[in-house]
């Protein structure tokens, strides 16, 4: 009875195999950037027009910007590793709450929906294309 109870309230609350969140957008670039980098990211002097902080733009186009390119804080990591969103710096800067440098992303904002981030690693997962 007791296992019962407890599997229950497991599955009431998320917990006990619920797997990765859904992506609430499509895992495209382009839908990427349109609906979390710019709205999310890009303002003031973050990510957009202002000298851009880390010298990291993600005002469209970002691809050459991002996939495959050395990170500036941790020159060791790649923004974007195509088919490896764990072994991505982009990702873990705004999935993880003490990423290897510096804080979270977006800085002084809510964190991303777990959503957006299952967005994000979808996309790097399928390769990262330039979509």
């Amino acid at each position: 009875m007791r296992v019962a109870i407890t599997l229950a309230l497991l599955a009431a609350s998320g917990c006990g195999g619920g797997g990765e969140a859904e992506p609430s957008v499509a895992p495209t670039l382009s839908a990427i950037q349109a609906q979390i980098f710019m709205p999310k990211c890009t303002f003031s002097s973050c990510h957009g027009d202002a000298p851009p902080s880390g010298t990291m733009s993600l005002l469209p186009p970002a691809y050459d910007k991002l996939v495959n390119k050395p990170a500036t804080q941790v020159p060791s990591k790649l923004r974007v590793k195509p088919g490896d969103p764990d072994g991505s710096y982009l990702y873990e800067k705004l999935a993880k709450t003490k990423p290897a440098s510096g804080d979270r992303m977006p800085q002084g904002q809510p964190p991303l929906s777990s959503g957006e981030l299952a967005s994000i690693a979808e996309w790097i997962r399928m390769g990262a294309p330039q979509n």
